[in-house]
Parts: C-alpha cells; sequence; structure tokens
C-alpha cells in the first residue's frame, strides 16, 4: 500500500482492513497524519456531546418553565372557580335572607326601617373583611411569586 491507497482509506478507519495498519507502522508521515486525523475526529465528537448536553440542558430547562406556567394557569383557574362558588353562595345566602326578610316585614312593617339599618351595617361589614382577605391573599400570592424568581 502506498501513501495516496492509505490517505483514500484513512477516511473509512475502523473498517480497514489489516494492510492498512501495517503501512501505518512502517510509515512515519502516514502515522502522523493519522494521529492528527484521530485528534480531529476526538475533538469533534468532543464538540458533538458538549451540543447535545446543551441541547439536553435546555430541553430541561423548557419543560420545567413550560410545567410552572401550567401549574401556576391552574392555580389561577382554581382560585377564580372558588371565589365564584364563594360569591353564588353569599348571593344565594342573601336572595334566602332576604325573601324571608320581605315575608316577616309584610306582618311587622314597624320593624322594616330599624333591620334595613341592621342589615345594611353588617353586609357592608362583611364586604369589608371579605375585601381584606382577598388582598392579603394576593399580597401573599405577589410575594410568594417574586420571591421564588429573585
Amino acid at each position: 500500500m502506498n501513501c495516496q491507497d492509505f490517505r483514500e482509506k484513512m477516511f473509512l478507519y475502523p473498517e480497514v482492513d489489516e494492510e492498512f495498519f501495517t503501512h501505518l507502522r512502517n510509515c512515519d508521515e502516514c502515522r502522523r497524519e493519522f494521529e492528527e486525523f484521530l485528534e480531529i475526529e476526538k475533538k469533534l465528537k468532543e464538540k458533538v456531546n458538549e451540543e447535545d448536553e446543551i441541547v439536553r440542558e435546555w430541553d430541561r430547562v423548557y419543560i420545567k418553565v413550560i410545567n410552572t406556567l401550567r401549574y401556576e394557569k391552574i392555580k389561577r383557574q382554581v382560585y377564580i372557580f372558588i371565589l365564584l362558588l364563594l360569591e353564588v353562595f353569599i348571593f344565594s345566602l342573601v336572595f334566602i335572607i332576604g325573601y324571608r326578610l320581605v315575608r316577616f316585614f309584610i306582618q311587622n312593617p314597624s320593624l322594616f326601617v330599624l333591620t334595613l339599618k341592621s342589615l345594611f351595617q353588617i353586609f357592608s361589614q362583611f364586604n369589608f373583611y371579605l375585601f381584606v382577605i382577598l388582598l392579603l391573599v394576593f399580597i401573599y400570592q405577589t410575594t410568594k411569586l417574586h420571591g421564588k424568581y429573585k
């Protein structure tokens, strides 16, 4: 085998014949070229492995971000659903109590004004406390969220 044949077969390594290795042992110039070829091949494999690792890391981060966003979206939807149920419950309670009070006051008209003032105070206090609770929950969620990303 001559050096030209060796150079052509070098790119087929490791699927080479015994003649290739015999020439490699006997020719210093071809041995040097082959070592350079192996070094270049090694560096290319390392580069490809680094890029694969970067892609895997990016995929892991992407999946984590997407899962966090989905979790936050579901959590917001649950909060909204609970608040809507609470509002429906309160509205139903007010309607039922109001209906019974109207029936009562039709029978006792003198107590109507006094009871109406008392109910207005109770209702406004309840709305105030509900507002304060919701405000505190919102502040807690906001500070917890900002603390997570610092």
